[in-house]
Formats: C-alpha cells, structure tokens, sequence
C-alpha cells in the first residue's frame, strides 16, 4: 500500500458519523458510575487471570525443580552406594593380600 492510500483510509475513519454513545453531550452519575464500575471489575478480572497464571507457572516451575532435585539426589545416592561397594572391594582385596603376605589363612568371604 502507498502513503495515499493509506492516508484515504484515515481519512474516511475519521470521518465516519459518530457512535450514538458519543452524541450524548451529558452523561447521568448512575451512567457514570456504572461504566467506571465496568471497567473496574474488567480490570480485576484481568488481573486475577494474570495472578493465577502466574501461579500456575510458578507451581509448575516449582514441581520441575523439586523432580530435578529428586533425580540429582537419587544420583547421589547411587553413586555413593557404588563408591563404598568399590571401596569395600578393594580393602577386602588389600587384606587378602596382607594375609597372603604375612602367611596367615584367607578370611571366609559373606
């Protein structure tokens, strides 16, 4: 579209008969009072959508992180088990061959 056709559409929308609400030179209080209530109570309800959006992302943000924390400490635990069994092995095997060194029988194992 061209600048002049674009301003033609302006133009003509800005030209357009007035709104019947807008003709209305006064307006009653209740009138008043009544829109001004309206649009509070829009308002409101937007913010409460706004609200419970946000602690619908919060608490899904929150169960996310509490699942990673339950993985990373499952990890840990799992390592740990698998460090001590390592462990245990090899001083089973640093006894065995102290014994063997120091000519004393082999222990039994479990």
């Amino acid at each position: 579209m061209d600048f002049a056709s674009l301003m033609s559409a302006e133009i003509s929308k800005s030209k357009s008969p007035p709104s019947a609400e807008s003709t209305k030179k006064y307006l009653k209080k209740a009138e008043l009072e009544a829109q001004r209530q309206e649009a509070y109570l829009q308002e409101q309800t937007s913010l409460q959508r706004e609200r419970e959006a946000k602690l619908q992302q919060k608490r899904k943000r929150d169960e996310e992180e509490a699942f990673k924390k339950q993985e990373r400490d499952e990890k840990r635990r799992r390592l740990a088990e698998e460090s001590r069994i390592r462990r245990e092995e090899e001083e089973a095997r640093e006894e065995a061959a102290r014994r063997k060194r120091l000519g004393l029988p082999e222990l039994s194992t479990k």
